[in-house]
């Protein structure tokens, strides 16, 4: 059953594509498995989109731009093959012959090669190495056999990198530039032994943490509705903003479980040893640090929001720039004007830091918070290194959303905001489709294409 669904699908797939006047493709490798995803348009100019298909390039392949190449090219040849796959060959009985599948694949393919016009993948070398042959040719010394081709996708006329990995970059390349983040982020969640991973993967240790939340004071109806657990996806930085962010909301219900298990289990365990280093690094300069913390969890939520914007098929390419805009004055407001002190995560901790706390370590007793402590240079202080990180942050933004880029012209399609030069942004898109006079610009020659005047 599952297997005729899925042919179902792959053949009103190949119905669309046959059908289809421009398509899109998107890219991604993982665990050594490549994936294609499609969107596709015909005269009717109403968007279709599926997955074209996957391989395993460390199976059949390599993990190099080369395999990347060669499996996108089988991908698109096997997503025309009918009945492939079958659960039992035997007992399948297909209709068509050898010699129409060979045709319906030859056309198939040839019908994408034509009609693809956006190439999209990750920034990394190999994947995007690999579009570039897809486009311009592989190197005369390594074409063999049916990958002897000069342009595969011929009528390509954009090469993208994809947006959603590249919102996350922000903080994944910014915060281990700093020491003093690096190892806020690595106590708290990031490392093996961070108190997170600790309450994240023993069920005692995250039962304990559960009871101590339920001991908090609660006057927040946010924090009514309990926590029980700090999980993240390694593999999705921004997903760690949400641990980061409960570390704030149930600072306190953390710190008494870290106080448990050293309790329990000393500091003869790797439990017990991880719990007394994380207190011993919230006994020196905790204010600072926990302030740090909380400033780190609001850069990682606008991060967050940043990143759900595109982290999605159907994201609108025409507010692309205006998100980019959007997130350059959150980090202002925040940061270069202090706003983060009186709202989200930051507020909450020097709320909570307005009352001392207890932490005891190897018989003796420190004292953590206290209004006396949360001083003007702190806030100061702390503002100074986050303002460093807000400039790195732009930065990276730069390099991941060049203005120069083709899809950044889409902005002059968005009707809510004003375009500073909307000329530019059509002469891009004149250049892109094709249209009115042209002339040839070095840089833009460079990948193939020309710029439209007119």
């Amino acid at each position: 059953m599952k297997w005729c669904l899925a042919e179902s699908r792959r053949r009103l797939n190949r119905v669309k594509i046959l059908k289809g006047k421009s398509m899109s493709l998107h890219q991604d490798v993982a665990r050594a498995r490549l994936a294609i995803r499609f969107k596709v348009a015909g005269d009717d100019l109403v968007p279709f989109k599926g997955c074209l298909g996957t391989t395993n390039l460390a199976k059949s392949f390599t993990l190099s731009a080369t395999g990347i190449y060669a499996g996108t090219k089988h991908i698109v040849r096997k997503a025309f093959e009918p009945g492939r796959s079958p659960p039992d060959n035997h007992l399948v009985h297909r209709k068509a012959g050898v010699d129409e599948d060979t045709a319906l694949r030859a056309q198939g393919e040839e019908h994408c090669r034509e009609i693809t016009e956006l190439l999209d993948a990750d920034a990394a070398y190999d994947e995007q190495l690999a579009l570039e042959m897809l486009v311009v040719g592989m190197p005369a010394s390594s074409l063999t056999g049916d990958d002897a081709q000069d342009e595969y996708f011929y009528n390509n006329k954009v090469r993208s990198k994809d947006k959603a990995h590249g919102c996350r970059r922000i903080t994944s390349r910014t915060w281990p530039t700093d020491p003093v983040s690096k190892e806020i982020a690595s106590r708290f969640v990031l490392s093996k032994n961070a108190l997170a991973q600790l309450i994240r993967f023993s069920d005692v240790f995250r039962e304990r943490f559960e009871r101590c939340t339920q001991n908090m004071d609660v006057e927040s109806p946010t924090l009514a509705r309990r926590c029980k657990d700090l999980a993240s996806a390694k593999h999705r930085f921004d997903s760690h903003s949400k641990p980061f962010g409960r570390s704030c909301l149930y600072l306190p219900a953390l710190i008494d479980t870290a106080q448990s298990i050293l309790d329990e289990r000393g500091k003869g365990s790797g439990e017990g040893k991880a719990a007394y280093d994380f207190l011993e690094f919230l006994a020196t300069d905790g204010e600072e640090r926990l302030l740090l913390l909380g400033m780190m969890s609001d850069a990682g939520n606008d991060n967050l929001a940043f990143v759900s914007c595109f982290d999605d098929e159907d994201a609108d390419k025409s507010s692309l720039a205006a998100e980019v805009e959007h997130l350059f004055v959150n980090i202002t407001y925040l940061f270069n004007r202090g706003g983060v002190l009186d709202t989200g995560y930051t507020y909450h901790v020097r709320q909570i830091l307005e009352q001392p706390r207890l932490i005891h370590l190897d018989g003796c007793v420190v004292s953590i918070g206290g209004s006396r402590k949360l001083t003007d240079d702190l806030f100061a202080k702390c503002l100074l290194r986050m303002q460093a990180w807000a400039d790195l942050a732009r930065e990276v933004v730069a390099a991941e959303f060049p203005n120069f880029e083709a899809l950044s012209s889409f902005d002059v399609f968005n009707l809510k905001t004003t375009v500073v030069d909307p000329d530019t942004s059509f002469a891009k898109l004149a250049s892109l489709l094709r249209v009115g006079k042209t002339t040839q610009n070095p840089m833009l020659a460079k990948n193939g294409v020309t710029m439209g005047i007119g």
